[in-house]
């Protein structure tokens, strides 16, 4: 028979290994969990409810987004997102789970871009270091490529070349797989031509802030631009505002480049953010573009302040098809700035806000457009 002293001390050590077990759930666990079930309901549409996805302790300063859109549509997908507070990257389960991390340069920088090529290597534009590094999906690094400047953006397209808007450099690279060079676009009187490489010197249109796939050799691009330059994007009017900010497409040959138009222009707005109602297309609704992702299919997809649909404004999500129809808009639940956005291939709209990452699952696939 058991003595009431041994047996005390069995009952204590198996407290001890519970109270253990509980701390290391909590440490280690826990975090990995997924955060989806915290309702944020965005204060103006009804119709826009965002989960927390991931957020603190697993994030602190999150910054790009990118989803690895490879295999069934109706699984969970591979995602990756870098944190600026530990200069890693954070691989997690588009439900919710961290998968892994790696380092991809020093702590700390003002932002980076993320993309995921169709074997799913993840590159990741680091500004304002002016690195572009690619990895495999566990983390090996592969390649790194430096000189960019200021690098805003960055998207592959199906054959593996990679495109960076440049943002210090008033251009948009476009390199091959092994990171050649093939062609730099530079922005010039109203629309993105093609220009030598090195560049000639670039236009007046203003600086690249995005790039999104569009079609086999066609890109989106988010561009602003800023007074004192001369900017003259339709009608030959000279815009006053401090800061305009447009969606441009182009369509490109070999060494020729065509320019195929702009969907919109955005409302201008001072340097500080303030509203000047002049001179977009009365139509549309955005003032400023904070964040530009695409579809396989090439329905692009922007994060920025929305005016037009609620006579107030707000940051939100809106989606433009490759012929100018759009759906949305999805307004977040507060005004903090986005600093990622992706979608996946069932319509699911994920954003990075703050510390956090969102989630928006709108129920039709593509978001209104049949894209994935």
């Amino acid at each position: 028979m058991r003595s009431p002293r041994r047996y005390r001390g069995a009952m204590n050590a198996n407290h001890g290994a519970a109270l253990r077990a509980l701390l290391l759930f909590g440490v280690i666990i826990f975090p990995l969990l997924p955060r989806d079930g915290t309702v944020l309901a965005a204060p103006n549409h009804a119709t826009s409810r965002w989960y927390v996805l991931l957020s603190a302790p697993v994030l602190r300063r999150p910054s790009g987004l990118a989803i690895d859109r490879r295999g069934d549509a109706k699984a969970s997908k591979w995602a990756y997102t870098t944190d600026l507070s530990t200069g890693r990257v954070i691989k997690f389960g588009t439900g919710g789970h961290v998968l892994g991390s790696w380092r991809y340069g020093r702590p700390g920088g003002s932002g980076t871009s993320l993309a995921v090529g169709g074997s799913g290597n993840v590159f990741v534009a680091a500004a304002p270091a002016g690195i572009v590094s690619k990895f495999s999906p566990s983390g090996r690094l592969l390649a790194r490529w430096v000189g960019f400047r200021d690098p805003a953006g960055i998207a592959v397209d199906p054959a593996g070349d990679v495109f960076v808007a440049e943002a210090g450099a008033q251009t948009v690279t476009e390199r091959s797989p092994a990171g050649a060079i093939l062609h730099r676009f530079g922005t010039a009187a109203g629309f993105l031509q093609l220009t030598t490489v090195p560049p000639a010197q670039s236009g007046d249109l203003g600086t690249p802030t995005g790039v999104a796939i569009l079609a086999p050799n066609s890109i989106w691009i988010s561009t602003t631009c800023m007074r004192p330059r001369v900017c003259r994007p339709h009608s030959g009017n000279e815009l006053q505002p401090d800061r305009v900010d447009a969606l441009l497409t182009l369509r490109f040959s070999g060494h020729f480049a065509g320019y195929l138009g702009d969907w919109w222009w955005g409302l201008g707005h001072a340097a500080d953010g303030t509203p000047q109602e002049y001179p977009a297309k009365e139509s549309e609704p955005f003032a400023a573009i904070q964040s530009l992702t695409s579809t396989r299919q090439g329905t692009a997809y922007l994060a920025g302040t929305l005016r037009a649909f609620t006579g107030g404004q707000g940051l939100g999500v809106i989606a433009y098809s490759q012929y100018g129809a759009k759906t949305g808009p999805w307004y977040l639940p507060t005004g903090t700035r986005v600093h990622g956005l992706a979608v996946d291939p069932r319509g699911a709209v994920y954003v990075v806000q703050g510390s956090k990452i969102l989630v928006l699952r709108t129920g039709r696939r593509g978001a209104g457009f049949g894209n994935g």
